[in-house]
């Protein structure tokens, strides 16, 4: 799907293979070319990760809780919202998630397809 842009340019939406979130795309380089490295699929949908999906997690980025494993599925729920407090590695981070009075509701390792990136309204 796109719209008319900026110019006349096209604006294409991609789909989230993640999250599922929908979003618009400011293609800055030969439409064509871009559009041939990022097809659309047989469903008529464009797929590419997010920018939450996609940003390397670090230490104290908030996250969401996209989907549980099911051995913590007693522990965390989806939807959740946590803080990074350890990167095991590039595929396994450490996240604590807060109750309101400032105590650890939970705090366990989650793979990163299990999270999405929330950025700080005040920095973007």
């Amino acid at each position: 799907m796109a719209l008319a842009g900026i110019g006349g340019i096209e604006a294409p939406y991609a789909t989230c293979p993640v999250c599922k979130s929908t979003f618009r795309l400011r293609v800055t380089e030969n439409i064509d070319s871009w559009e041939e490295r990022f097809p659309v699929s047989a469903d008529g949908n464009r797929y590419i990760k997010c920018f939450g999906c996609w940003k390397d997690l670090k230490e104290f980025d908030v996250v969401e809780v996209l989907d549980v494993p099911e051995t913590l599925q007693d522990l965390v729920s989806k939807g959740d919202m946590g803080t990074i407090v350890l990167v095991h590695n590039a595929h396994e981070f450490e996240v604590e998630s807060v109750n309101g009075n400032g105590s650890t509701k939970w705090q366990c390792a989650l793979p990163r397809e299990c999270l999405r990136y929330v950025p700080n309204p005040s920095t973007c």
